[in-house]
C-alpha cells in the first residue's frame, strides 16, 4: 500500500472507520496504545513491541508521502461505522479502566471533528462523502497514476479493536476488478453527503452521542 500510494496521483478509498490518510496528527500515538492493548496472553513480549514499532513506522511513512505529494483523494465513510467508532472509542480491548476508556472516546470524537472540519473546508485535493446506509464489508482503495490503475483490498482494521496481523490483502491490476470498484465508488459518491452538509451531519452525530 505504501509503495503504491507514493506513486499515485488519485486515490479512491473506503476504510473503516476512516482512511488513515485523513486522520489527525495524534491518531498514530493512540493506535500504538490500541495495538499494545489488543495483544493476547500468547503474545511474545519484546518481539511484539518491535512488530508494533515497525507497523507504526510504515504508517508514518504513508502519512508523510501523502502530505508531501498531496494526491487527489476521494474517501467514502459510513455514518454507522463512525457512530460505532464514537460509542466504542479508540480502544484495543473492551475491559479498560473507566478513565482510560473516557479518554479514548474523546480521541474518537476528536477524529470525527477533524473529518467534519476537512469536509467543511473542502481542500482541493481532498473530497469526503458520508454514506448513510450499509457500506461494503471490506476496505479497499483504487490507486491511479501515469502508468497504473490498481485495486487493493485490505482485511485489516486501524480503528477501534484494530487488527493488523490476521488476514490476507489482495492487489490486482485486472482492468475489470479496477473498473467494478471505480463504478461502486461513483455510485456511492452520487448519494453521499458532502461538504458543509456532510460536516453538519457529523456534528449532529457527535451532539446526539453525548
Amino acid at each position: 500500500m505504501r509503495q503504491l500510494e507514493s506513486v499515485s496521483d488519485r486515490i479512491l478509498a473506503h476504510f473503516e472507520p476512516v482512511s488513515l490518510l485523513l486522520t489527525s496528527d495524534s491518531y498514530l500515538d493512540v493506535l500504538r496504545k490500541m495495538l499494545k492493548e489488543s495483544k493476547t496472553s500468547k503474545s511474545h513480549g519484546e518481539a511484539d513491541e518491535k512488530n508494533i514499532d515497525a507497523i507504526i513506522s510504515i504508517l508514518i511513512e504513508r502519512r508523510t508521502y501523502f502530505e508531501q505529494r498531496k494526491p487527489h483523494i476521494i474517501s467514502l465513510v459510513g455514518l454507522r461505522e463512525l457512530e460505532r467508532f464514537i460509542h466504542t472509542g479508540m480502544v484495543g480491548r473492551l475491559d479498560l479502566p473507566e478513565d482510560i476508556y473516557s479518554q479514548r472516546v474523546k480521541a474518537a470524537r476528536h477524529e470525527v471533528i477533524k473529518l467534519a472540519d476537512l469536509m467543511e473546508s473542502e481542500p482541493l485535493d481532498i473530497q469526503i462523502g458520508i454514506i448513510d446506509e450499509a457500506m461494503p464489508s471490506s476496505s479497499f482503495q483504487v490507486l491511479s497514476g501515469p502508468s497504473h490503475s490498481v485495486m487493493v483490498t485490505s482485511p485489516f482494521r486501524l480503528g477501534e479493536m484494530p487488527n493488523v496481523y490476521n488476514g490476507i490483502g489482495t492487489v490486482t491490476y485486472a482492468p475489470e476488478a479496477v473498473k467494478k470498484h471505480e463504478d461502486l465508488m461513483i455510485r456511492l459518491w452520487r448519494k453521499a453527503h458532502k461538504g458543509r452538509e456532510g460536516a453538519d451531519l457529523l456534528r449532529k452525530l457527535l451532539k446526539d452521542i453525548c
